[in-house]
């Protein structure tokens, strides 16, 4: 457009329709403000401002819409990889940055996708306790405690053991203490749906009273303490401790499980600021001196979160297992295992010390069971029916 051309449609500009006055503005002929001094009427340059925008919020939104596509992506491509945390899963669920149909059409199984489902809906129901609150230990069973740091695994270890025993046939819930039915409920139908059981509470127990059958059909009734982590942190100086040994000291035998977490030695990454290998000789000789090992008849030292382990620092050894594990703990958690024997020397029971490997299997995401590694859960089942008190007579046969 001319020069000549701009001054006479600047002229003229209350005739020109507003199309067209749109059109000059937006190929860069004539400005708003040129036509403005033209003298356009103001409904006119109102008309067009609302037209502009008009045009900046719908390229904003489709911005915006790219943007989010994009971060979709991104969020999506973090998921197919692995590289994201069920919790954070869960967040960008709830705040609708993606659907459950967005990360099934990426690819991820459906299995996988249904358990984060469970894991994304499910609110945590079951009661946790204080030690007061508890039923006392029923006596003629045997005592199991699972002893460990916070974040260790205790709960999931328990409800692997649980799950594999019922999925075995050799699970007898005991009415006892009915919340620990349901709190059994809940760890084995966790697992069932591919997710792990949430930490237990700050300060909280839960205590199932249980039957394992072993292979002879011999009835082995448990109590079964999951102890909050954090009570054995402060196991030299907390009140808490002195009702808890006041709690275990009964006349039922014991089986005492040091629940080792050999992922967070290996990275010497914790929940806890202590160090399990200083922390659990203290708690066994506290666990010594209140007479709780005159009653135990077995240690289990439990090398947990064992495949990962395997997996980076013993990759290329064929060893089996149990050899695996016991080398780890002879180079790492040697004074544990020590203190274990010079603590049997001390008491009047032949205590059986025992190394023993375990995972609960394949895991995605921090908190999805891909696979459950039955073996592993197998073999601490068999050695709690070994060192454990039996009914005479053993459980009843129905079916033939």
């Amino acid at each position: 457009m001319t020069e000549i051309e701009k001054n006479q449609k600047l002229q003229m500009c209350n005739l020109i329709p507003i199309d067209s006055i749109i059109k000059f503005i937006e190929q860069g002929s004539i400005t708003l403000d040129e036509f403005i001094t033209a003298g356009l009427d103001n409904s006119k340059v109102e008309e067009v401002l609302k037209k502009f925008k008009k045009v900046e919020i719908e390229i904003e939104e489709q911005n915006k819409a790219e943007e989010i596509k994009n971060q979709k992506t991104v969020h999506l491509d973090k998921i197919l990889k692995g590289k994201i945390l069920a919790d954070e899963i869960k967040g960008l669920i709830n705040k609708r940055a993606i659907t459950f149909d967005d990360i099934l059409d990426a690819g991820l199984p459906l299995k996988t996708v249904n358990a984060l489902k469970y894991y994304c809906s499910t609110e945590k129901i079951t009661r946790s306790y204080t030690i007061e609150q508890l039923p006392p230990m029923e006596e003629g069973r045997t005592d199991v405690y699972f002893v460990g740091l916070p974040g260790s695994g205790k709960s999931t270890m328990i409800a692997g053991l649980l799950n594999v025993a019922h999925k075995t046939g050799v699970l007898l819930p005991d009415p006892y203490h009915a919340a620990g039915v349901n709190f059994q409920t809940d760890l084995i139908q966790d697992l069932n749906r591919g997710v792990l059981p949430e930490r237990t509470d700050v300060g909280s127990y839960n205590y199932i009273a249980a039957s394992f059958n072993d292979t002879n059909d011999k009835r082995h009734p448990l109590n079964i303490v999951d102890v909050p982590g954090e009570l054995y942190e402060k196991i030299q100086d907390n009140a808490e401790v002195d009702k808890f040994l006041r709690y275990i000291n009964n006349k039922n035998k014991k089986v005492l499980i040091f629940v080792i977490d050999s992922l967070a030695h290996e990275n010497n990454e914790s929940i806890s600021k202590f160090d399990q290998s200083v922390v659990f000789p203290n708690i066994l000789q506290i666990f010594n001196a209140n007479g709780v090992l005159e009653q135990t008849d077995a240690i289990y030292l439990v090398v947990n979160k064992f495949d990962t382990i395997k997996e980076s620092k013993y990759s290329f050894d064929n060893r089996p297992n149990g050899d695996i594990a016991l080398e780890f703990l002879n180079d790492e958690f040697l004074s544990l295992k020590n203190n274990c024997i010079a603590a049997r020397k001390d008491t009047k029971n032949s205590i059986k010390i025992k190394v023993i490997p375990f995972s609960i299997g394949n895991l995605s995401y921090g908190s999805i069971l891909n696979t459950l590694d039955r073996d592993f859960a197998k073999t601490i089942l068999n050695q709690i029916t070994k060192d454990s008190f039996v009914i005479s007579g053993g459980a009843n046969k129905i079916f033939n």
